[in-house]
């Protein structure tokens, strides 16, 4: 039994180990690449929106914020195209769709947004930002929780990627432990398919 015991400790270790290891490299990883708006210059390919929850036909506040930061740099002529990429696969849900609509509504020109409906994970979207659509310099806009990821993915990817967080101020998105839980575990994830680089067709969705 106490074999048993110290084997089974052996392994949490090693996982818990293992955790904290992937977090801290994802994180330093990008820490450099995570920026100010008065800290970006030169020409970009894309602002990219990433995805979240939408609720009868409107976005929920964490991507409001998402779409309200990038439609700001936007109207800053900090770069003339935004990628909007999400969930675009049912005919009932559908967050491109609304992602492109609110941001027509705050005056973008349709023609400079462009529509990913593939980007089911932060790992989809910065493997198509690359593979389907070439960005080779690209801005993301998402929470501080989640920009560290998704620099971190698009430069293994092969983009030149800079990522502006979009935290409202006093913002409450609801679910915290929840959402830094799943964070957490969603670095070691995509640490492993940026090594390996599957076709997100071929995995599930997290």
């Amino acid at each position: 039994m106490k074999k048993l015991l110290k084997v089974l400790t052996a392994a949490l270790c090693a996982v818990l180990i293992m955790i904290i290891g992937a977090n801290a490299f994802v994180m330093i990883y990008s820490s450099p690449y995570i920026v100010s708006e008065d800290e970006l210059g030169g020409e970009y390919d894309f602002i990219a929106v990433l995805g979240s929850t939408v609720y009868a036909g409107e976005p929920k506040p964490i991507l409001r914020d998402r779409l309200d930061k990038a439609i700001e740099l936007y109207d800053e002529n900090v770069c003339g195209v935004l990628l909007m990429t999400g969930d675009g696969s049912g005919d009932y849900y559908n967050e491109v769709n609304v992602m492109k609509n609110y941001a027509e509504e705050r005056g973008v020109k349709p023609t400079d947004i462009v529509c990913d409906s593939e980007g089911l994970s932060t790992y989809a979207s910065a493997y198509n930002a690359k593979n389907i659509y070439n960005a080779d310099r690209m801005i993301i806009v998402t929470q501080k929780y989640h920009v560290y990821r998704a620099v971190f993915l698009a430069r293994r990817m092969g983009i030149k990627a800079y990522g502006v967080a979009c935290d409202s101020e006093n913002a409450n998105y609801g679910y915290v432990f929840y959402r830094h839980l799943r964070e957490i575990v969603a670095r070691v994830k995509d640490l492993l398919f940026s090594i390996a680089k599957p076709d997100p067709k071929s995995i599930p969705d997290f």
